[in-house]
């Protein structure tokens, strides 16, 4: 073999763009043309090349069809001259529905095997499944050089490489032009269009003359790759004179020419526009680059992300990227694991499936089955394909489902999605006037196409008798005189069944049609191996025929059928196993079909054995009785003859000797028997098992696995399985001895569903036990279909609106309220819900988990919409809160969410509260609590809790642990109130551990020495009448002292800190407003409610006013009209702004400190994380206080300081409102509020916390980005 074409030139085709390697090739050609024609230099008329090698007895050339005729793929030609071949392509073609089990076929390769070492190589036409998909499976049997242009080598080596063969394959890489010769044959690669790149024709040359082979074609004149098909090499071919054409002729049928593929792009272009804000998905065949390059440029343009789904496609897409035949803009194609994390209309997925085959991933995608895309109400579906003929009801469900889903589909027959890549009738005729062949051979299609085609070739002015239809296996035999049929060969189909090739054939797929149909019947008994005596059973088990918990009687009949069948052959004296066999399955399908009229598989198994029950007690029984009346007999006998009685002796003796011996060798016998029998199968038996058409394994007592079907390994096990391998692992970890008899197990397995039956046996003195797996795949999503339209009830209730501004007027806000209720319904139809309207400002969705879910993964951006809603140019204010439960009824549902709702008002609202089993998840919350009090509510809290307060024995006061201003501050302000009704009070905090020792020391020189109580003192104090009124905090565990806590039988709580899942819910009065700034403010508003002549001290004002400072950081941060209002009714009481500032002043040692965590801060997603890595007494309040100082840095939306103290971490956090820290630090069992928060991590190292921080801020970025 030679490869006859220059060096140099195809070294620069490899590196040059794409016009410079088009003129290359013309080079080529016309150097070939002139070799060609220089070897024809006489050649003037159609067959002149024919005329040069004319001989006497001239040789014919043989052109064998081993596949691609009557049939849509499994392309594959073999040429023979003389003593020499070569086989043009070698591809597969899928299964058609009745062939079970089947997942690909491919040609039969016998001849081919039979003259191996006459073949000189395979020539490849073009890189599609059904010209190279069986060339992997032929290569293992005969190794032979394969010739192909870049792009097609490129898909074979990804191929050969799956299979573990591409090191021992010699692969040629060849462009249009070059020229390679294979013995007597000379083959030159001519450049065609099709839907793949490099594809080419063939002319193929020998001593009888040129034949050309047009491959997979069409005429192109605006190709996407930009070279068009070289018309003129096949017109000189065609002057030079071409003795035969095989021609294309898949589109013979269709008329006129075949649309260009650049104008399935233009289509894209106007779709992708229409698609609006919707995901668009594109199924095409995943060798098709030219459409997905078209589809990547329109994404690309319109700003949307790529994203390929569907492992052939994958590899497809790379490999051409690889070789520089696809063309993607850096940053444009993303990973198909994070789709779910870009917004719908920013979204274009390229998928396979355009065939509606049932494992490709748009018909996985259409019936919920896929693991990485969801279809969506209002997704985009293009499927850009034709469907291939047979496929067509399998394309028209998948288009259903996507229908059912609420997606909008597009397909050929309604807009331009699709155009062919093979030649419709004026581009064939094209080609024949070009060429002007004597003879004409249709190829590449069915019994119609081909017919059609030669139609054409007659229309064309070829002669009817030099046109030769064939079919797979025929010969054509061609010289320059005659063309005629020659021997037939063997061409029919083999086919591919996991890793088994050609060992399932039509007996095989008849038993897996029956099994499938009518299901399978499994009898099995012991007989004895001499006599053919029933020893043990008969047992029946179905399997796909009838539910045996429903069928009991029935089952029961067919084994007592089956137990006469078996008695019938022993007195008829039918020991031969195999007629046994016979007998019993024509008795239990007799008996089967006339009770129901239905034939199962009937599937006996029997095993042979000797009779074990004649040992033991039986024999001696027998010995004993003889030997007594023997015994009898032989005294008789001794009075009457005693020779005769000597004689009776002797047999007597005989016949003990060999009873005894029965007797002792019986158990030795018995265990032959179970060793040798037992539920032993023999081979067919065995052969059977492994045809079943579902898995099948068997493991001993301890769980390895001993026994396995091929459909085990290619189902369960996915692969050869180990002395090591328990069946547990296939199992969900179950043990075969924790498993009862007729057990179903539930398995889930390689993404698929199985029901698992066992079967326990003994054998030779082991157990085993065998498990039969049954695909319930379908099953199981109709429960997960039931599961997932559980009922969800959404609570929304619009916030805001009435109180956020005061210039709108009330028909405006009527309007505003009017386009967000529309917008609300908008956003609920998206998510295939209704919503309903059940108060002025209260609306409620009634929805499935399924569309619940897909309301998650939207983070409910309805919030976001309502939020950042204009009415003329201003931001209305109004805001949503939102409360969702699921539950076993509607009704339950519905109660929940009210509850949820309560819980995401109680947070300061603009966020969805999610019951969930262990508590309350949430999203949103990114508003600043909305100030909508009323001074109704504080009247009757104070009201109430005066009430309280004089009925009480006593009132102890307490704030949260590691006590502030703002708890301290409060707590005076209560104490105040209670002692204005002569109720003894206290104050029960720790001085040493709080952070308002200033403050506490201030009261105690002011006269209130004796109100501050430490907790045992409380604790002495505490009794049933007493009242507990616990501020600033509603977290139990956050209480100062918790037994406190615990013992107290009457409580009340005053906090403003956003609600937590762990509220104290045992309170008498719960009040509660995250739309104050403080507990101080609270507090101050509730005084004058609770005594309208309350005497508050300048202490006690000044008190207030400090926390109110604190919390709204000197009235900058979370302040409100009642903020001021409260302040302002402090300083009538004589506070001092002067002396609450020296409440806040420092030490110098503290200021340095506290200085040092501010520059040894890091910046870290837009937060400053600092860790102070030193003790100090005032460690708390140095870190808060840096807490609050790094927030006036540029660019910081949120400060963490970390310390160490007693053992564990922990973290002060802070914020302007932009970033909710509330919410980080919950997630690390913390709380407070919006722009104030902390959480301690007990046991808990300092560097292992930061990580568990920074890990916290990242999930609430990447949360409240989607």
């Amino acid at each position: 073999m030679q490869k006859k074409n220059n060096t140099q030139n195809k070294d620069n085709n490899q590196k040059s763009a794409q016009k410079t390697k088009s003129n290359q090739k013309w080079q080529k050609n016309r150097s070939n043309q002139q070799k060609q024609s220089k070897k024809n230099s006489s050649s003037k008329s159609r067959n002149g090349s024919a005329k040069k090698y004319r001989k006497v007895n001239e040789l014919p050339i043989k052109i064998s069809f081993l596949g691609g005729l009557n049939e849509v793929g499994k392309n594959m030609t073999l040429y023979e001259y003389k003593e020499d071949m070569f086989l043009v392509d070698c591809g597969l073609a899928f299964p058609d529905p009745e062939m079970l089990g089947v997942d690909l076929v491919i040609p039969d390769f016998t001849y081919v095997e039979k003259n191996a070492e006459k073949i000189k190589g395979i020539v490849i036409t073009h890189g599609h499944e059904d010209h190279i998909g069986g060339l992997a499976y032929l290569l293992k049997t005969v190794n032979i050089p394969v010739y192909g242009t870049k792009l097609t080598i490129g898909l074979i080596q990804g191929k050969l490489k799956e299979h573990g063969i591409l090191s021992s394959v010699k692969l040629h890489e060849i462009a249009p032009g070059d020229v390679v010769q294979l013995g007597e044959f000379t083959v030159e690669a001519i450049h065609v269009n099709h839907s793949i790149p490099d594809a080419i024709a063939l002319a193929i040359s020998c001593e009888c003359g040129t034949v050309v082979q047009t491959g997979d074609f069409k005429v192109d004149s605006t190709p996407i790759d930009g070279g068009m098909i070289d018309l003129a090499r096949f017109a000189k071919l065609g002057e030079e004179g071409v003795l035969a054409l095989l021609s294309d002729s898949t589109n013979a049928e269709r008329p006129g020419y075949t649309e260009s593929e650049r104008k399935v792009g233009e289509s894209f272009e106007v779709l992708f526009r229409r698609a609006g804000r919707s995901r668009i998905i594109v199924a095409t065949f995943a060798s098709n680059i030219h459409r997905v390059q078209q589809i990547i440029n329109v994404a690309s343009s319109l700003g949307r992300k790529v994203a390929i789904i569907g492992r052939s496609l994958e590899n497809v897409v790379n490999i051409s990227a690889q070789l520089g035949y696809l063309n993607i803009p850096d940053n444009v194609l993303i990973n198909a694991d994070l789709i779910n994390k870009y917004p719908a209309e920013s979204l274009v997925i390229i998928t396979t499936g355009s065939q509606g085959e049932p494992m490709s991933a748009l018909s996985r995608m259409a019936f919920s089955d896929h693991r990485k895309v969801e279809i969506c109400p209002n997704d985009y579906v293009i499927i850009s394909a034709t469907p291939i003929p047979g496929n067509e009801k399998m394309v028209g469900k998948v288009v259903n489902e996507l229908l059912k889903l609420g997606a909008h589909v597009i397909y050929e027959k309604m807009y331009d999605v699709h155009v062919s890549g093979h030649a419709c009738q004026e581009e064939l005729k094209l080609i024949m006037g070009l060429v002007k062949p004597k003879y004409f051979i249709p190829v590449h299609g069915e019994q119609k196409h081909l017919r059609k085609h030669a139609l054409l070739a007659e229309g064309m002015g070829i002669e009817t008798e030099n046109i030769f239809i064939a079919d797979n296996g025929h010969v054509a035999e061609i010289t320059s005189k005659s063309i005629k049929s020659g021997a037939s060969v063997p061409a029919g189909k083999v086919f591919v069944d996991g890793s088994g090739v050609g060992d399932v054939g039509s007996v095989v797929l008849r038993d897996r049609k029956h099994l499938g149909q009518d299901g399978i019947i499994v009898v099995t008994a012991s007989v004895d191996y001499e006599t053919g005596q029933l020893i043990a059973g008969p047992e029946v088990v179905s399997r796909g025929f009838v539910y045996v918990k429903e069928a009991e009687e029935l089952i029961s009949q067919a084994r007592k059928v089956a137990e006469k069948s078996l008695e019938n052959c022993y007195y008829n004296n039918i020991s031969d196993i195999g007629a046994i066999k016979g007998k019993l399955r024509d008795a239990v399908s007799h008996f089967v079909y006339d009770r129901t009229k239905r034939s199962p598989m009937i599937l006996p198994i029997i095993m042979e054995g000797e009779m074990k029950f004649k040992g033991f007690w039986y024999d001696g029984l027998l010995i004993s009785l003889a030997a007594a009346f023997s015994a009898v007999f032989i005294v008789m006998t001794v009075f009457v003859e005693p020779r005769l009685a000597i004689a009776e002796g002797v047999a007597f003796l005989i016949v003990c000797i060999i009873a005894v011996y029965r007797a002792l060798s019986a158990k030795n016998r018995y265990k032959r028997f179970i060793t040798k029998t037992s539920k032993k199968f023999d081979y067919t038996d065995t052969k059977v098992l492994s045809d079943y058409p579902f898995p099948v394994a068997v493991c001993d007592e301890n769980g390895y696995i001993t026994w396995y079907s091929d459909r085990f390994v290619n189902e369960i096990s996915l692969g050869e399985i180990t002395a090591s391998d328990k069946i547990g692992k296939y199992l969900g970890g179950i043990k075969p001895d924790s498993i009862e008899a007729d057990e179903e197990i539930g398995a889930c397995v390689n993404g698929r569903f199985y029901t698992v039956y066992p079967v326990k046996y003994v054998s030779g003195g082991k157990k085993y036990c065998g498990f039969y797996y049954f695909d319930n795949t379908s099953l199981k999503q109709t429960e997960t279909e039931y599961y997932e339209s559980r009922p969800y009830a959404v609570l929304f209730e619009l916030d805001n609106l009435d109180d956020s501004r005061s210039d709108f007027r009330d028909s405006e806000r009527t309007e505003i309220k009017s386009q967000i209720e529309a917008a609300l319904d908008n956003w609920s139809e998206s998510f295939s819900s209704v919503l309903k309207k059940i108060s002025d400002d209260r609306y409620l969705i009634v929805t499935e988990k399924k569309n619940f879910t897909r309301m998650v993964e939207d983070r409910f951006s309805i919030l976001e919409t309502v939020r950042e809603f204009e009415f003329k140019g201003k931001k209305s204010g109004a805001t949503l809160s939102v409360g969702v439960s699921s539950g076993d009824t509607i009704k339950s549902s519905e109660k929940g969410a009210r509850k949820s709702l309560e819980m995401a008002l109680g947070r300061g609202g603009d966020q969805v509260a999610i019951k969930i089993k262990d508590g309350y998840d949430y999203i949103g919350g990114v508003s600043k609590s909305a100030e909508k009090r009323t001074k109704v509510k504080s009247r009757v809290v104070g009201s109430a809790l005066s009430e309280l307060i004089k009925s009480s024995s006593n009132v102890i006061i307490m704030g949260h642990s590691f006590t502030d201003l703002d708890a301290v501050g409060a707590a005076a302000g209560m104490a105040c109130a209670v002692q204005s009704f002569g109720i003894p009070v206290y104050i029960a905090t720790d001085k040493n551990k709080s952070l308002a020792t200033k403050l506490i020391e201030k009261l105690e020189s002011e006269g209130m020495e004796n109100v501050i109580a430490a907790q045992d003192r409380a604790l002495e104090l505490l009794d049933k009448k007493s009242l507990l009124i616990v501020v600033d905090t509603h977290i139990e565990s956050f209480v100062e002292f918790p037994k406190l806590y615990e013992k107290a039988e009457t409580r009340v709580i005053i906090d403003h800190h956003r609600r937590a899942v762990t509220d104290i819910e045992s309170a008498v009065i719960f009040h509660h407003d995250p739309g104050a700034s403080s507990a101080c403010e609270m507090v101050t508003e509730l005084l004058p409610y609770m005594n309208p002549d309350i005497n508050i001290t300048k202490t006690v004002a000044e008190a207030l006013l400090a926390g109110i400072m604190l919390d709204t950081k000197d009235f900058v941060i979370g302040t409100g009209v009642r903020t001021f209002e409260a302040a302002a009714f402090l300083k009538d009481k004589n506070a001092d702004t002067v002396c609450v500032k020296k409440l806040f002043a420092n030490s110098l040692e503290i200021n340095k400190l506290r200085t040092k965590v501010i520059s040894d801060a890091e910046s870290f997603m837009g937060c400053a994380v600092s860790v102070a890595e030193f003790s100090s007494p005032d460690i708390r309040i140095i870190c808060a206080q840096a807490a609050d100082e790094l927030l006036k840095v540029n660019d910081i939306k949120a400060s963490f300081v970390m310390f160490e103290n007693n053992g564990a971490v922990n973290i002060s956090a802070r914020s302007f409102g932009e970033i909710n820290v509330q919410v980080i630090m919950e997630t690390l069992g913390g709380g407070g509020h919006q722009t104030m928060a902390a959480c301690q991590l007990k046991g808990c190292k300092i560097t292992t916390a930061k990580e568990k921080l920074e890990r916290a801020i990242n999930d609430f970025y990447e949360k409240n980005s989607k």
